[in-house]
């Protein structure tokens, strides 16, 4: 049986995060969840201080954002098998939907520290689902041909910079 590019994606994202990232892979799922949150209102920042009519200086932003999403879906187990990644029109508007996207997850995060009832789980999934699709309508909206070696290329760039 063929894994469907999402789960080739998923699986060789814990292998990277378990050999470059121990400090964090080894946590707490909670521990986890607050850390890719941090990451993606990083993102987010950057992208909101970019000129998002010039798409190479965001494809790092949107590469980081899939990186960030795989680790998340690792973390809590997700089922994301729905996601293509062919750069397909979703219909999403990436820079309010990331927006939105963020502040599920901080929501879902707090309440957990609050002990809120709260759909926390369903709500980490649905924000993995969109970011998966923001990153997908940015292949769709940029044309991008070489995604998966600007993937490839930054998975090497963090290994290089994990191993000075």
């Amino acid at each position: 049986m063929k894994l469907s590019i999402i789960d080739q994606l998923l699986a060789y994202q814990d292998e990277h995060d378990k050999k470059y990232h121990a400090d964090i892979y080894y946590q707490s799922t909670l521990f986890k969840l607050k850390h890719f949150t941090l990451h993606f209102s990083k993102y987010f920042a950057r992208l909101a201080q970019s000129d998002r009519t010039v798409a190479p200086t965001n494809h790092k932003i949107m590469i980081d954002t899939l990186l960030i999403t795989l680790s998340t879906i690792n973390a809590v187990n997700a089922p994301v098998q729905d996601v293509n990644l062919k750069g397909r029109n979703t219909g999403t508007i990436v820079f309010t939907s990331y927006a939105a996207s963020v502040e599920a997850l901080a929501k879902s995060v707090d309440s957990l520290d609050h002990v809120e009832s709260y759909p926390i789980k369903d709500t980490i999934i649905q924000v993995c689902k969109e970011l998966l699709f923001i990153v997908e309508q940015y292949i769709y909206n940029y044309s991008i041909q070489d995604f998966e070696s600007l993937v490839i290329n930054r998975y090497a760039e963090i290994r290089k910079i994990r191993l000075s």
